[in-house]
């Protein structure tokens, strides 16, 4: 080989994973974009806007509980919210790899305790599936 099929064997190269790395992070963008919206929802204890994000086979588990089916998990959330006058979810930072984002978060329930925890959500397209989440 020349030299100048080195080069554009390189810039090939490089290209090819600027394209790859684009792919990449538009999809894991768009999860981390829907996993705000969760979590603003979810702050505003908003049930109905937070059920059209669910899958039909959606499940969740936390230290308490653990649910399975749109509607459980639906309820399980509204139990969450009338347990509480107040809770603010905060992304303090997201991960996300192929279908599965994990963020971490502090919430600030009835604007006096402060837990920190970590949110395991997958998704099924655009939907989540599952939210697994760890107090600590």
């Amino acid at each position: 080989m020349i030299a100048e099929d080195l080069i554009y064997l390189g810039l090939g190269m490089v290209f090819g994973a600027i394209i790859i790395a684009n792919m990449m992070s538009g999809t894991q963008g768009r999860l981390k974009k829907i996993c705000n919206i969760y979590f603003a929802r979810f702050s505003n204890k908003d049930i109905d806007k937070l059920a059209v994000m669910f899958d039909d086979d959606v499940s969740l588990r936390d230290w308490e509980i653990s649910a399975s089916g749109k509607d459980n998990v639906i309820k399980a959330n509204q139990k969450i919210f009338d347990s509480v006058d107040t809770i603010q979810v905060t992304p303090l930072v997201m991960y996300s790899e192929d279908d599965v984002v994990v963020a971490e978060l502090e919430i600030l329930v009835d604007n006096k305790v402060k837990l920190y925890v970590t949110d395991v959500i997958t998704f099924t397209g655009d939907k989540i599936s599952s939210i697994r989440a760890y107090k600590g």
